[in-house]
């Protein structure tokens, strides 16, 4: 128990819409412990019994990994979500509404057994960066931007170690909103719409970009030119000095951010970047670290 205790073990949840993943969180080293990880897909139009009785099996399957019992637990999820009460009100997202209205936290705390302030819950992107920020070898000074670019467009910012929920995804742009423009969908429509081909996700389109087809690379010299134009609208011109990129997208980072660089040079200081270090355990990191003293 001593052991126990002295690493500060805290149970780390990544809810997404179509898995949910819980590993147990060294939250003084920023480290998954080992062996703990427990990951399944879900069905989020399932009803919500189902739903939260999934997502404490998944919890429980990852404290028996570790030999844990129930105690602290941290969850990042999508929005939209009152993270403070546990409350759902995600609606017409094709995922999760019949959660809407809900709270969630309480639900999952009667099923796990422990009170529902044993529970502290974070927007997955603000999870993101608080994970990627553990494992700074350097303080970063002004504003640091975390971005994930995957199925929709997340975002969170740190000014000084303050943590701000982001927005970009909802941002104005052009004739919609900037997710409609930097996230999967966009790439994988385009490429669909332009070459009359079906692709099953980005990769595809990335190892394309790899065998430099024309189609495929002007794609994401495109959605480089999109992100840069929106950071600066967003921004006003005024930042961010660091940006972390995550999600899957980011993985095709070598494709577009060049383009995203030259777009911004004549506007703006260029921000340096990163890539993810953790990947998918930056979430899991950074909402255990909710409870990090």
């Amino acid at each position: 128990m001593a052991d126990q205790q002295k690493e500060s073990l805290i149970t780390g949840v990544d809810i997404g819409g179509s898995h949910i993943t819980a590993c147990q969180v060294a939250v003084n080293e920023g480290k998954c412990r080992e062996g703990s990880m427990a990951r399944r897909h879900l069905d989020s139009s399932a009803d919500a019994d189902t739903i939260v009785a999934l997502w404490a099996s998944v919890i429980q399957e990852s404290l028996q990994n570790s030999k844990q019992q129930a105690g602290q637990i941290g969850i990042a999820m999508p929005g939209p979500f009152d993270y403070e009460k546990g409350i759902s009100y995600m609606a017409d997202l094709n995922k999760y509404d019949r959660l809407y209205g809900l709270n969630v936290k309480e639900m999952l705390a009667d099923k796990l057994g422990v009170p529902s302030t044993d529970i502290r819950m974070i927007n997955d992107a603000t999870a993101f960066l608080l994970g990627e920020q553990q494992q700074l070898t350097t303080a970063k000074s002004g504003m640091i931007l975390g971005v994930t670019l995957g199925t929709g467009l997340g975002s969170a910012w740190s000014i000084n170690g303050q943590l701000i929920e982001g927005d970009l995804y909802k941002f104005p742009f052009r004739d919609g909103v900037a997710e409609d423009y930097v996230s999967a969908r966009w790439l994988t429509q385009q490429y669909r719409q332009r070459t009359g081909r079906e692709v099953a996700g980005v990769k595809e389109i990335s190892d394309q970009a790899a065998s430099e087809e024309a189609i495929a690379c002007e794609l994401f010299e495109e959605f480089g030119r999109s992100l840069a134009e929106i950071l600066y609208m967003r921004f006003e011109g005024r930042g961010p000095q660091y940006v972390i990129l995550g999600g899957n997208i980011s993985l095709a980072c070598s494709h577009f951010i060049t383009a995203f660089q030259d777009s911004l040079r004549p506007k703006m200081e260029v921000p340096a970047h990163s890539v993810s270090v953790l990947g998918e355990s930056a979430a899991l990191i950074g909402a255990a670290c909710l409870w990090k003293q």
